[in-house]
Formats: structure tokens, C-alpha cells, sequence
């Protein structure tokens, strides 16, 4: 049974709340999200998988901005 959760935790899912990140001067910098699975906020499009579940994540394309 631990098997199937982690095996599922490796199908991506789109984080919720995705916000894009902007600079000093109005930029484009990063885009966050929080994570569908166990809520974790504040995750950047940088990391892969949450740093707390381990869900991995699919940001899609960087130009969905």
C-alpha cells in the first residue's frame, strides 16, 4: 500500500494558486504555487517536488504566465 501512494506522488499534478513573482520593476521573476496534495504554500517553480510531501509538480509551460 505504501507502494501505490508513492507511485502516485510521481503522476505531476499542477500546483494550486499559482502566482507569478514579479520584481522591483514590474519583471517577470518566478511563479509560486501551493501544493495539491498536502497544501504546502509558498513552493517556487524551481523545485520539482514538494519539499514537504514529495508530490511532484507540473508547473507547464513557463510562457502560461
Amino acid at each position: 500500500i505504501v507502494t501505490v501512494k508513492a507511485l502516485k506522488k510521481q503522476i505531476p499534478m499542477k500546483p494550486d494558486n499559482i502566482k507569478p513573482i514579479f520584481d522591483f520593476f514590474g519583471r517577470y521573476y518566478t511563479t509560486k504555487g501551493d501544493c495539491p496534495c498536502c497544501g504546502k504554500s509558498e513552493i517556487y517553480s524551481n523545485a520539482n517536488y514538494c519539499p514537504d510531501c514529495g508530490q511532484k509538480l507540473d508547473w507547464g509551460e513557463e510562457d502560461d504566465r
